[in-house]
């Protein structure tokens, strides 16, 4: 297990969130209810399913998967847990819909997922482009990087910006939970389904982009093949890697920090540490502990813009997590008023 540091140097290029809005479905579920539901689909899981070549390569792990429900949390089983019956690229375009009616501006499509789609055919990147009405923009996928990719998309966006041909990209954070996967992590957060659509642009918006860090954590062994020994390890390592980033790689001040819903252990042990640093940590009253992978610390953020009375050049730091990927940081600053 090794962890290195990456600063993306954001020197290259300004880039700023210039509007970004978070959808969390209206449906839910319980984990009790997604258990039968995953059994019932794993029982009968045939070639013809488009992810029948994952349920093949991991049965062994997904027939005890949800053995690992002696390991929740407490008061997990009753939560709700907010589940979206669409299909996932189907869910983004109604989220894109509702963002706002200037397609016709967006000249990138960046579409960044954790999750898999049920999906023979069309790229959701492309279903995307052309259900939304965006069909002159350049469209492509950021995936299987875990909870992280949406850090890698962002780092991206720098680097087309460097075309001044390219005036706004719409970056759009998309997961849902469907079986052959499990909403269950261990004794971490169960997860939930969200999607996160922000507008990007090189000359202003109401935060700019100031740093991005990604601290790698490299595993020989597929997450889903993992023991509870090897979950809590890595766990270990990603809290390490926050406190020693936290205390040693910052050099400056920070008015908020944002942590990812990731676990109790997780958030008890960055609190204390940024309790005794005097940085003020944010955790959000809705859906306290539910994990919403790439869109988790924007929910976060969007409650903290109506909770909290920021102010111009206030900094905060947004963390992410994938215990078998490693920790990332966004950090960004309050221009002008939101």
């Amino acid at each position: 297990m090794v962890a290195h540091y990456t600063n993306t140097n954001p020197s290259r290029k300004r880039i700023f969130l210039s509007r970004f809005s978070t959808y969390v479905p209206s449906d839910y579920t319980d984990i009790n209810s997604y258990i039968n539901y995953f059994k019932k689909k794993t029982e009968k899981f045939d070639e013809h399913n488009p992810l029948h070549w994952f349920y093949e390569s991991n049965q062994k792990s997904i027939s005890d998967l949800h053995k690992r429900n002696k390991t929740l949390p407490q008061g997990s089983r009753e939560l709700s847990i907010p589940f979206c019956i669409k299909s996932q690229s189907d869910y983004a375009i109604e989220c894109i819909n509702n963002f706002y009616d200037i397609r016709d501006q967006v000249d990138v499509l960046c579409y960044c997922h954790e999750t898999i789609e049920e999906s023979h055919a069309i790229l959701p990147a492309l279903k995307l482009k052309e259900k939304s009405g965006i069909k002159s923009a350049m469209a492509f996928s950021v995936g299987h990087y875990g909870s992280l990719g949406t850090l890698s998309a962002l780092d991206l966006m720098k680097a087309l910006f460097a075309d001044d041909m390219v005036r706004n990209i719409m970056l759009v954070v998309n997961d849902r939970i469907i079986p052959p996967f499990s909403r269950i992590n261990y004794h971490g957060y169960l997860k939930g389904d969200a999607t996160t659509v922000i507008n990007i642009s090189p000359r202003e918006g109401p935060f700019e982009v100031t740093q991005i860090f990604i601290s790698h954590i490299h595993s020989n062994t597929p997450f889903y093949n993992w023991s509870l020994e090897q979950f809590s390890k890595y766990e270990t390592q990603m809290i390490l890697s926050t406190q020693d980033f936290l205390k040693n790689k910052l050099s400056h001040s920070i008015d908020y920090f944002i942590p990812h819903m990731f676990s109790e252990r997780f958030l008890n042990e960055i609190s204390n540490t940024c309790f005794s640093m005097g940085i003020k940590m944010f955790q959000r009253k809705k859906w306290p502990k539910i994990n919403f992978l790439g869109s988790d610390s924007f929910i976060s953020l969007e409650e903290l813009i109506n909770t909290e009375s920021l102010k111009e050049n206030n900094t905060i730091l947004l963390s992410v997590c994938s215990p078998d990927i490693g920790v990332g940081f966004l950090e960004i600053k309050v221009g002008r008023k939101i």
